[in-house]
């Protein structure tokens, strides 16, 4: 694990839940939008990017979340991981992502709820689960959707070692946890991704006034709370989700569940 000292002075915070950009405040969830320099190719395409459902008994209004997500007409929907809670819910999970649609491509990575069950649910249980949903899962695996170059790795990942991007593509990596990045990626990797999108923090799940997140669930606790981040040498930018379920407490306080749509811009 890289020292406080170390991360610190390597990333950059860009905005925090405070100064987010929310254009779209429903009852039950918010969106929030980014804009990342990207190269002229990307101008005017778009990610919706949303984590941590934890399907389980209480249910969200996902058919809502559906309507909206898919009037925004976007380029590539991407999970970040943390499905269900409960496998009597994989049914429900399907159902949803499978009414998702995208223009070119629709991605997925594994959470640590995932991660938990390998031994029965196997790689090729969650990969067969994504495909019936339309939606591709990258596990320590790449994959190309001119011109983005996408890489998911999975939660547990000690060692990555990433491939040459090919020429002309923009690299995007897709990681649950977003101290995974930090612990296993140095500066020379950093100059082959442009974009991390992760999830898992729940922005905290429970806020409280001035002192944001109590609780964060990973190793940096709120230096990687949520928002944008920005790499001081090579200006990859993090992008950290609060998600849409919970986890522990059933209840969020303070702390709206999101979907955030990135916006490329030249």
């Amino acid at each position: 694990m890289q020292s406080f000292k170390k991360m610190l002075f390597n990333w950059k915070h860009i905005s925090g839940f405070r100064n987010r950009n929310i254009t779209y405040n429903a009852k039950k969830f918010v969106m929030t939008e980014y804009e990342v320099n990207a190269p002229n190719k990307l101008k005017n395409k778009s990610i919706v990017f949303f984590s941590d459902t934890h399907f389980r008994k209480s249910q969200f209004p996902y058919a809502e979340l559906t309507e909206y997500i898919n009037a925004l007409k976007t380029d590539w929907i991407v999970f970040g991981g943390d499905l269900i809670n409960d496998m009597s819910y994989c049914t429900s999970a399907i159902e949803f992502l499978s009414q998702l649609k995208a223009k070119k491509a629709k991605l997925a990575v594994l959470g640590n709820w995932e991660m938990r069950r390998i031994k029965w649910a196997t790689h090729e249980f969650w990969d067969t689960f994504f495909k019936k949903s339309g939606f591709r899962l990258l596990a320590d695996s790449i994959y190309n959707s001119s011109p983005l170059h996408f890489i998911g790795i999975n939660p547990f990942t000690e060692i990555a070692i990433l491939p040459p991007v090919p020429s002309g593509y923009y690299s995007c990596l897709i990681s649950h946890y977003p101290d995974t990045v930090i612990d296993i990626f140095n500066a020379e990797d950093f100059k082959k991704i442009d974009l991390i999108l992760c999830g898992h923090t729940h922005g905290g799940q429970i806020r409280l006034p001035y002192l944001g997140a109590l609780k964060t669930s990973n190793n940096y606790w709120k230096l990687l709370e949520y928002g944008h981040y920005q790499n001081k040498n090579t200006q990859s930018n993090m992008i950290i989700s609060n998600g849409i379920g919970y986890s522990g407490p059933k209840y969020r306080f303070l702390c709206k569940p999101e979907i955030v749509r990135i916006n490329f811009v030249k």
